[in-house]
C-alpha cells in the first residue's frame, strides 16, 4: 500500500491547552424540551443543558460520567442538518467514517475503521433493533440520538461491539405536528406526529407516521459497463409506525416498518446477462422488508421506592424495571430467498445508588432470550432455472438460539472529584454450537473533573462477539474488541464547548466472509485490525446570532492478517494487506450557521473524507478523496405553527466511483459512490 495520508493530530493536544472557567453543562440548567427552538438564539441553543444518556448502561448518567466517548444530537442539531435518515446523521458525528459500505453498499458508515453492520447496536429508547441496516425510521420523530463509539457490549453483548446508538423520542408535544417534503427523483414523504403530556406522571403519549417513496437512480459503474450497473438508489412506497405510551410506572414503545427499496441487483450473478435490460426492469424487481417490535416495560413504583429508601437509609436513589422484547423480521428478497427472523426476550435492570450517591450500581440482563432464524428459509425455483443463483444451502432449516446473560457496573467516588468505573458481562448462548458461557465483556476506568467545567476519562472496554446465524458456517471463533480511551470534554469559555478522544482500538479474529466459491454462508477468521486515533466535537459562537461547528476523526488503521487469507482477502472489501478499505484517514464536518433578521437560519457545511483506500480496476493499491457540501435554510416558526425549509446536498455532486470485487460470494463487480446532489424542499405545521 502507497504511503498513507499522513496528517497532523498535534492540534488535538493544542485543545488541552485552552483556559477554563465556565461550566460544562449550562448555567441556565434549561431543558432543551422546554423552549420553542425556532425562537431561541443560537447563543441559547448552545447553553442548553446537555441531555442524560441512557443507552450505554441502560440508565440515566451524566454525560460527563459515562464510561464511553459519546456525541449527543440534539433535536435542534437534527432540524439543522434536515437529515432524512439514521445513517445520514451518522456521517456527520465523530469517530463514523462513510464510503458507502453497509449492507448493500449505499448510505453506509463505518465506525474507527470497522464495517458498522452487524458490528454497532441500534436502539429506540433500548428496543434493540437486531438488523439496523433496513428501515424507513424518520429523524423528526426524536428528540435526540445518543451515539457511542467504542466496544459497547457490557449492557448490550456482541451486538454492540464496535458501538451504540440509541435514539430517544420527543416528548415535547401537546398537540399534532405534520411535515411534507418534496425533491428531485420525484422523491416524497410525509410525517404525522401526535403528542400529549402527563407531566409528573410520565413522558406522555407520542405516536408518528411515516411514509416515502422515490424514484430509482442507476449509478454509472466504476468498471465502465454497462451491463454490470450494480447500486440503484430507489424506494417503493414504504411506511413506518412508531408508538409510545409512557405512564408511569408503565411505559409501551412499538415499532411497525414496511421497507421496499428497488432492488440494486445485488444477489444475482454477472455471468447470466440479464443485467443488459436493467433499464427496463427498474421498479420490477424488489426487497420487502416488513418489521415489527414491540417493548413494554413496568418500572418499580414511587411508593415502593419512596418506602425502600426510608427503611434501608443507605440507600439514596433506586430505579428498576422488567421488560420483553419482541422482534420480527420478514425479508423477501424477490426472485432469491425469504429471510424470517424472530427473536423474544425478557429481562430487568437495577440503578441504584448509596451513601449519598457515593455508589452507583447498575445491575441488569436477559433472563430468558430465543433467536429463531431462517437466514434464508427457502430459495427460489424460478431463480436457481433462469439465472442460476445457487448460492443457497437447498435444505436450510430454521435454527434457534438460546440465550441468558448478565452484567453489573459500579461507579465509586473515591475522592469528591474522583471516580471508579468498573464492570463484567457473561453470555449463555445455545445453537447449533456447543453451549458455553463467556466472559462478554469487560470495563474499567477512572474519571476525574478538577473543576465543573473540565473532566477526563481513562476507559478501557472490550467486547467478544460471538458468530451470528450466518456467520456458523465455517465455524470461525468468536471476534474480539478491546479499547483503550482518553475521553476530554470541556468548556474553556463560555462561547465554546467541546470534547477530544485519543484511543488505541484492537480487533482480534476478524469474521469475515469466504471469497473462496464454498458459497454465500461461508465464514472465517482473517486476523484483525489495530486502529490509533482521534476524535473531536467543537462548537463555538462568537456572537449570539452565528454558531461555527467542528465535528472529525483521525484514523490510522492498520491489518494484522492471518497468514493463510492474504491472497485470498485481496478481492474482498473488508480487508486488505496493510490497510481496510474504504476506511478514510481523516474524516471532518464542519459548518456555520447565521440567522437572518430574526426570520431565517441559513447553514453551510462540508463534509471530508480524505485518504480512502480502494483497489484499482486492475487491484492495484490506490487512495482517493471525497468532498461534500450541504446548505439549508429554514425559517422560524411562522403564527406560532409553521416552518419552510430548503436543503441542499452533495452539492458539488462529488460522486467518486470507487470499484468493488463482489460483496457476496461470486457477485458480479460492482462500484461504492454516494448520491448525486440532491435538493428537498419541505414544510412543517402544528394544530
Amino acid at each position: 500500500m502507497k504511503k498513507r495520508l499522513s496528517i497532523s493530530i498535534s492540534l488535538l493536544f493544542i485543545l488541552f491547552s485552552f483556559p477554563v472557567y465556565a461550566e460544562t453543562g449550562n448555567s441556565s440548567g434549561k431543558n432543551i424540551n422546554e423552549e420553542d427552538l425556532s425562537k431561541l438564539k443560537l447563543e441559547e441553543l448552545l447553553d442548553l443543558k446537555i441531555d442524560d444518556i441512557y443507552g450505554v448502561s441502560k440508565s440515566k448518567e451524566d454525560l460527563k460520567k459515562v464510561p464511553l466517548s459519546v456525541y449527543s444530537v440534539n433535536r435542534e442539531e437534527l432540524l439543522r442538518w434536515n437529515v432524512h435518515s439514521i445513517p445520514e446523521v451518522l456521517q456527520r458525528v465523530p469517530g463514523f467514517s462513510f464510503y458507502n459500505v453497509d449492507y448493500y453498499g449505499q448510505y453506509g458508515v463505518l465506525t474507527r475503521g470497522l464495517y458498522s453492520i452487524w458490528r454497532y447496536g441500534y436502539s429506540i429508547e433500548l428496543l434493540k433493533l437486531p438488523d439496523s441496516g433496513h428501515n424507513t425510521l424518520s429523524p423528526r420523530f426524536f428528540k435526540n440520538i445518543e451515539v457511542a463509539r467504542g466496544p459497547s457490549g457490557l449492557a448490550w453483548g456482541s451486538s454492540a461491539q464496535a458501538g451504540l446508538i440509541n435514539l430517544n423520542i420527543r416528548d415535547d408535544l401537546d398537540g399534532s405536528e405534520m411535515a411534507l417534503e418534496f425533491g428531485n427523483f420525484n422523491r416524497f414523504s410525509v410525517d404525522y406526529m401526535f403528542g400529549k403530556k402527563f407531566n409528573d406522571l410520565g413522558d406522555g403519549i407520542f405516536t408518528g407516521v411515516h411514509y416515502e417513496s422515490q424514484n430509482a437512480e442507476i449509478q454509472a459503474n466504476a468498471f465502465d459497463s454497462k451491463d454490470k450497473s450494480w447500486k440503484l438508489n430507489g424506494l417503493l412506497p414504504s411506511y413506518s409506525l412508531l408508538s409510545k405510551i409512557d405512564y408511569k410506572p408503565f411505559k409501551l414503545i412499538t415499532y411497525i416498518d414496511h421497507y421496499d427499496p428497488i432492488s440494486p441487483y445485488l444477489w444475482f450473478s454477472d455471468k447470466q446477462g440479464f443485467q443488459a435490460d436493467i433499464e427496463k426492469t427498474v421498479g420490477a424487481l424488489h426487497d420487502p422488508l416488513d418489521t415489527v417490535l414491540i417493548r413494554p416495560e413496568v418500572h418499580i413504583p414511587k411508593g415502593a421506592v419512596d418506602s425502600i429508601k426510608n427503611n434501608l437509609g443507605f440507600v439514596s436513589n433506586l430505579d428498576a424495571f422488567v421488560y420483553l422484547d419482541y422482534y420480527k423480521k420478514q425479508w423477501w428478497t424477490e426472485g432469491v430467498a425469504t429471510d424470517v427472523q424472530r427473536k423474544i426476550t425478557t429481562g430487568f435492570n437495577i440503578n441504584s445508588s448509596f451513601f449519598d450517591d457515593k455508589l452507583d450500581i447498575n445491575l441488569g440482563g436477559d433472563i430468558l432470550g430465543q433467536d429463531r432464524s431462517t437466514d434464508p428459509s427457502f430459495t427460489s425455483t424460478w431463480a436457481r432455472e433462469n439465472y442460476g443463483v445457487d448460492w443457497f444451502d437447498k435444505d436450510l432449516k430454521t435454527k434457534t438460539t438460546n440465550f441468558s446473560n448478565i452484567f453489573a457496573q459500579f461507579n465509586y467516588d473515591l475522592l469528591d472529584n474522583v471516580s471508579l468505573v468498573a464492570g463484567t458481562r457473561f453470555d449463555y448462548e445455545q445453537n447449533s454450537k456447543p453451549s458455553e458461557i463467556i466472559n462478554g465483556a469487560s470495563r474499567l476506568g477512572l474519571i476525574y473533573s478538577p473543576i465543573n467545567n473540565l473532566t477526563f476519562k481513562y476507559i478501557y472496554n472490550n467486547t467478544n462477539r460471538r458468530p451470528q446465524f450466518n456467520e456458523l458456517a465455517g465455524n470461525p471463533s468468536f471476534e474480539k474488541l478491546q479499547a483503550h480511551e482518553i475521553i476530554t470534554v470541556f468548556k474553556p469559555i463560555e462561547q465554546l464547548r467541546g470534547d477530544v478522544t485519543l484511543y488505541y482500538q484492537e480487533l482480534s479474529d476478524a469474521i469475515t466472509r469466504s471469497n473462496s466459491g464454498e458459497g454465500l454462508n461461508n465464514f472465517f477468521n482473517a486476523g484483525g485490525l489495530r486502529s490509533l486515533g482521534g476524535e473531536w466535537s467543537l462548537k463555538y459562537h462568537p456572537l449570539s446570532e452565528l454558531l461555527f461547528y467542528w465535528n472529525g476523526s483521525y484514523n490510522n488503521n492498520s491489518t494484522k492478517l492471518a497468514t493463510s487469507v492474504k491472497n485470498e482477502l485481496s478481492s474482498l472489501p473488508s480487508f486488505v494487506d496493510g490497510t481496510p478499505l474504504f476506511s478514510p484517514n481523516l474524516s471532518t464536518f464542519v459548518g456555520s450557521e447565521v440567522t437572518l433578521f430574526n426570520i431565517l437560519k441559513a447553514n453551510l457545511s462540508a463534509r471530508a473524507y480524505l485518504g480512502i483506500p480502494y483497489l484499482s480496476v486492475d487491484k492495484k493499491e490506490s487512495m482517493a478523496n471525497a468532498v461534500f457540501l450541504d446548505a439549508s435554510l429554514r425559517t422560524m416558526k411562522l403564527w406560532d405553527k409553521v416552518t419552510f425549509s430548503v436543503n441542499a446536498t452533495n452539492i458539488l455532486n462529488s460522486q467518486v466511483r470507487l470499484p468493488a470485487f463482489g460483496e457476496h460470494s461470486s457477485n458480479q463487480n460492482g462500484t461504492l459512490a454516494p448520491e448525486s446532489f440532491r435538493i428537498f424542499a419541505n414544510t412543517t405545521f402544528g394544530f
